[in-house]
């Protein structure tokens, strides 16, 4: 039996198909919340020049412990932690790549707190609940709406660690916990007065309704990141299983390009190459 011109045409067309999606791959990432703004603007610049591969960012905030657990159990090809890898993760044959570093930030919202500095003795006060008053730190007279995290997640972690005074303190009952980043840049967003832990990354995504405060009259910026000057400091970590390999392994080439970490700075983050 011949073929029509009609058949072959056809079959030309499901060859030409079939090409064009042999290659083409897919992979999950998901965990700390911080991380899924950037991971997913460099994901949309990476499917861009990539069409045939799909990067999919999960929008939920697992944290950095569900991230790295998620690409152990095989559920997640990409982990996103805002930390390195924990003594117990470090025997679970995972890879953890540094991408880039971020200033942790005490943000404020931006309308209705004029103050641009805060010591950090000034910053454990109001959380440990004996400065409650704007006015009793140079600002106006308002009630102190402060807004903290849970105690396993990277961005409190990364404070305590910065700030010695913050080390061991217990908060005040009256300060709210943001569970998730995104709760924290909401909170802070729409709560007139309120101070909060957050980072450059979402200060950035705020559109100026957060700004961020100096600590000690040194700014978050990226020259006092690199010296080391600013206190607090994230960092911003893919988390594989195994050794990268496939588009794990492309993406993350193309995170650490030229074009990856021109991303990464107009996040106000700085690339890690």
């Amino acid at each position: 039996m011949g073929f029509t011109g009609r058949t072959v045409i056809a079959i030309a067309a499901v060859l030409i198909i079939y090409s064009q999606g042999a290659g083409a791959e897919k992979i999950k990432a998901g965990g700390s919340g911080g991380m899924i703004p950037l991971i997913s603007e460099l994901g949309k610049a990476y499917m861009a020049k990539n069409p045939n591969d799909t990067i999919e960012v999960l929008k939920e905030s697992y944290d950095a412990k569900g991230g790295i657990m998620g690409v152990y159990a095989g559920k997640l090809d990409i982990g996103l932690s805002a930390r390195f890898l924990e003594p117990d993760e470090q025997s679970l044959n995972l890879t953890a790549t540094e991408i880039a570093r971020v200033a942790t930030v005490i943000g404020v919202n931006s309308e209705s707190v004029k103050i641009k500095s805060l010591t950090k003795n000034q910053i454990c006060s109001i959380y440990a609940g004996t400065i409650k008053n704007w006015k009793d730190i140079g600002g106006h007279d308002a009630k102190i709406v402060a807004l903290t995290r849970p105690d396993a997640d990277s961005t409190k972690k990364a404070v305590r660690k910065g700030l010695q005074c913050f080390s061991s303190l217990k908060e005040d009952a009256q300060v709210q916990k943001m569970q998730t980043s995104k709760d924290m840049l909401h909170g802070l967003t729409n709560a007139p007065n309120s101070i909060g832990l957050t980072d450059m990354v979402a200060v950035d995504d705020s559109m100026g309704k957060v700004a961020a405060l100096n600590i000690e009259g040194i700014t978050p910026s990226t020259d006092n990141i690199i010296s080391g000057k600013w206190p607090i400091i994230k960092n911003f970590v893919i988390v594989t299983k195994g050794h990268p390999s496939g588009l794990v392994k492309r993406f993350i080439d193309f995170i650490k390009s030229t074009e990856g970490a021109s991303i990464i700075k107009n996040s106000k983050a700085i690339a890690v190459n």
